[in-house]
């Protein structure tokens, strides 16, 4: 990674749709745009980091190629650069506008993250790097009182320079007049003129005649061998079996059968093909993990020594914990708990998200056993809502519950969210939150699933 530009605190306002700063979000949001759209539109996102000491950010990028101010370069790299800007913006515009249709709550949260993302303060935060645009400050407006907004979708193309005037036509160069030829001088007969030439001698008549009827006899035998190649025109008896099957013709391929073989060999390269690009996207893909939140200040406790169920190892989970107040969360929590028969507590941890797919939420507890729908009861708790599970009772405002109803044991809790089948989502990422209840205090963490959607942990928390 390398720096491009160090930019003031006090020259920028931080954009914050969802009450988070959305350069906080940084790793969700390219990761988002590497999946939907590609590696040019995530590469778009500068780097930054933030200096406490001064609170200046410094931005950075690890594309290679030459690095300067789009307002300062050429015009030719000025008008290559414009062009790809505004294709790559209008692909992430047309992306947020999906989102943003969407009924899901996690659609329509990524989809104003998107919108903030492509701000930036003015043009002096587009960057060229090769032939590539980089945006750095983005994120932010400019500081004070109505700052302007979408300064890329109106920055006007670059001009282009008039090219000077063609120079004016050289003069043809000065060509000296020639000398007249001088006249021919007079033909001279020779030996005397016309007259001193011999008579011609007259050539005999027979060679001539002769060569004449050879070239007869040779294209008349020219013409016998062309005729009985293929039996036409003479009598049998002067060529004999010579004339007979000298024309075969030669028997076509069967058409459906060869169209049939063509065919086959053709789905089969296609099957391969889409066999190479499916391992590729999973390849790809399975990459896109980022580290885990937690929540704050987990402290370790020793495990007793039980030996825990069988469960694959979950993955760290791509998750933004949402620091802000969670009432509107929390209404919309309790809501659909209530309309599935759930209890609530002053301990409990509840999954939500907008789809068909089926989600589990599950707890580790601090002996090393999993609640889960295979176990839904252990260490005084209970999964008491399992949605999604039936293909026959499928609802889009999903949610899991697990409720404690006793005395949670003391120890450290593992939260991990596993997706069990995708019905709507196979190849998109599943947006999801998380409410952690914890002996009355509350926390909203939100969190990603992309495919090939595995295991994901998503908090741990120690109880006294």
């Amino acid at each position: 990674m390398r720096p491009l530009a160090t930019l003031s605190h006090e020259t920028l306002q931080p954009m914050a749709p969802s009450g988070r700063r959305v350069t906080d979000s940084r790793e969700e949001i390219v990761g988002y745009l590497r999946d939907m759209l590609s590696e040019d539109h995530a590469a778009l996102l500068a780097d930054g980091a933030l200096d406490p000491t001064t609170g200046n950010s410094t931005w950075y990028t690890d594309l290679p190629g030459e690095a300067m101010r789009y307002d300062a370069a050429p015009p030719e790299r000025q008008e290559a650069a414009y062009q790809r800007l505004q294709t790559l913006l209008a692909d992430i515009r047309a992306e947020t506008d999906r989102l943003s249709a969407s009924g899901a709550r996690g659609d329509q949260l990524l989809a104003r993250m998107l919108s903030a993302a492509i701000e930036v303060p003015d043009t002096g935060a587009i960057y060229i790097v090769g032939d590539r645009p980089v945006l750095v400050g983005w994120g932010h407006l400019r500081a004070g009182d109505d700052p302007p907004r979408g300064v890329i979708g109106s920055l006007d193309p670059p001009q282009r320079t008039a090219a000077p005037p063609p120079p004016p036509p050289q003069p043809p160069p000065q060509v000296a007049p020639t000398a007249p030829a001088p006249p021919p001088s007079p033909i001279t007969p020779v030996g005397g003129g016309v007259a001193a030439l011999e008579p011609e001698r007259r050539t005999s008549f027979w060679p001539l005649l002769l060569l004449w009827v050879l070239l007869a006899l040779l294209l008349a035998a020219i013409l016998i061998s062309l005729l009985s190649a293929c039996g036409v025109g003479l009598p049998p008896r002067a060529l004999g079996p010579m004339l007979v099957g000298r024309c075969p013709i030669p028997v076509a391929a069967d058409p459906d059968r060869s169209a049939l073989v063509a065919e086959s060999q053709h789905g089969r390269s296609l099957e391969d093909t889409i066999r190479r690009l499916e391992l590729a996207i999973q390849e790809r893909a399975g990459q896109c993990d980022a580290e885990v939140a937690a929540l704050p200040e987990p402290v370790p406790e020793p495990v007793p020594s039980v030996a825990p169920e069988s469960e694959p190892e979950p993955e760290p989970a791509e998750v933004v914990p949402d620091t802000q107040p969670p009432d509107e969360d929390d209404e919309e929590f309790d809501r659909r708990v209530e309309e599935q028969g759930g209890q609530s507590d002053e301990t409990q941890i509840t999954l939500m998200w907008d789809s068909t797919d089926d989600l589990d939420l599950k707890l580790r507890c601090p002996d090393g056993q999993l609640i889960s729908y295979q176990n839904p009861s252990r260490c005084n708790a209970v999964l008491d809502v399992d949605v999604n599970e039936s293909d026959r009772n499928l609802v889009r405002d999903a949610v899991e519950n697990i409720v404690f109803q006793g005395p949670p044991p003391p120890g450290q809790y593992q939260v991990v969210v596993d997706v069990y089948k995708t019905r709507e989502s196979a190849n998109r990422p599943i947006p999801f939150r998380v409410r952690l209840v914890i002996t009355g205090e509350r926390r909203v963490i939100e969190g990603v699933s992309r495919p090939p959607h595995r295991p994901l942990t998503i908090a741990e928390f120690t109880l006294p």
